[in-house]
């Protein structure tokens, strides 16, 4: 392909644009001409080459700017709520087909659509596709009110993970170290490596038992409330290691699972 130029609204979207490609080390020369983009001495390798290009660019800039006006003047959230929202709009739109059963393509599969079905790909007005792939898409309305729940469904987490944190702090340690060793389940140790039975813990009071029923380690250093956390896990386990260090935050240290400290102890126990 010898030439390309990319149409838009205003010189401000062009520099944009201008600035992504420089950005993203474009193999070819870049031209800024007022609201023109031109590209020029380069090749494309294969037919989506055109789409993988710009693709990123559209979900940097036209994604953000369609949820903006829909959560402003469909849904009317303040500024910072709307910051907050956009990222999760963003994450979800490159997969909607995931969302809902009548979101048969996705935005990148819409991009392919409209690119190559145009009668002359050496000229793209940005501002007609914006219009096509956005403004007159109604899949948007659906999308960002599923990136609304999943904003609201982080807060409830962040403000349930605030509470956690808040009921250890005012808890009387019921061990002040504890190690955990966390392979097929979470075994707990003292730090003399002996272990803490499950009837220990169950025997100390927590108020969300269904954090208890729900993901048993992240129940018993609850019930403990320790002071320090040291884990020994294995890459599975990853997920529930995470959602502990969230918790605890400063008080657990990670390590690999193959240094636990406790093998003889442990044999011992499963003799």
């Amino acid at each position: 392909m010898k030439e390309t130029a990319f149409l838009f609204k205003n010189e401000q979207e062009a520099r944009q644009f201008y600035l992504y490609l420089l950005a993203a080390n474009f193999k070819g020369q870049i031209r800024l001409d007022e609201n023109f983009v031109w590209l020029s001495n380069f090749l494309f390798v294969k037919r989506t080459s055109l789409v993988d290009l710009i693709f990123p660019f559209i979900l940097e800039a036209y994604v953000p700017k369609i949820s903006q006006r829909i959560l402003r003047d469909t849904y009317y959230f303040d500024d910072d709520e709307i910051e907050q929202i956009v990222p999760f709009v963003v994450s979800l739109s490159t997969a909607p087909k995931m969302l809902h059963s009548e979101l048969n393509d996705s935005l990148y599969e819409k991009l392919v659509h409209f690119i190559y079905g145009q009668d002359n790909v050496s000229k793209i007005n940005m501002e007609y596709m914006y219009n096509e792939l956005f403004l007159r898409e109604d899949d948007w309305l659906e999308i960002v009110g599923f990136g609304i729940e999943e904003w609201q469904d982080e807060l409830h987490f962040q403000d349930r993970m605030e509470q956690l944190r808040s009921f250890i702090d005012g808890q009387e340690p019921y061990y002040k170290h504890v190690t955990v060793y966390y392979k097929n389940e979470a075994l707990l140790f003292d730090d003399h490596g002996k272990l803490i039975q499950d009837q220990l813990i169950t025997s100390a009071t927590t108020p969300f038992q269904e954090i208890m029923d729900q993901t048993k380690v992240i129940g018993k250093l609850l019930a403990i409330a320790p002071e320090r956390v040291d884990v020994y896990a294995s890459n599975d386990r990853i997920h529930e290691i995470y959602s502990v260090m969230n918790i605890f935050q400063e008080r657990v240290c990670l390590y690999p699972i193959n240094q636990f400290p406790y093998v003889q102890e442990m044999k011992n126990i499963f003799k």
